[in-house]
């Protein structure tokens, strides 16, 4: 409950601010992280970006050509440092734009 209050809070401020810049921090953080109130939304935007890095892979046929026909392990693999599944992942070169993504 308090922490809806405390949400509510920083829309209010948001919605007043007359600064730019201040109103586009705060839009960020309220998109990003729910004002740091509700953490839950980086895992969508996590979400978000393993399925576009899967995506990626199979757009430009580097997951089925590196022996990845989907890429989700790969995509969901390389961001985390702390996790590694595969050993083969940190092998990869992606040739071209993909190798921008990631």
């Amino acid at each position: 409950m308090l922490s809806g209050i405390r949400y509510s809070s920083r829309e209010r401020e948001r919605n007043e601010t007359t600064d730019l810049r201040t109103f586009a921090w705060l839009t960020t953080l309220k998109g990003l992280i729910g004002y740091g109130y509700y953490p839950y939304y980086a895992i969508r935007w996590a979400i978000a970006l393993v399925i576009m890095g899967a995506l990626v892979l199979r757009v430009s046929g580097e997951g089925p050509r590196n022996g990845m026909p989907y890429g989700l392990s790969y995509s969901f693999d390389t961001p985390l440092p702390i996790i590694r599944l595969r050993e083969k992942h940190y092998q990869i070169d992606l040739k071209s734009w993909p190798r921008y993504y990631f």
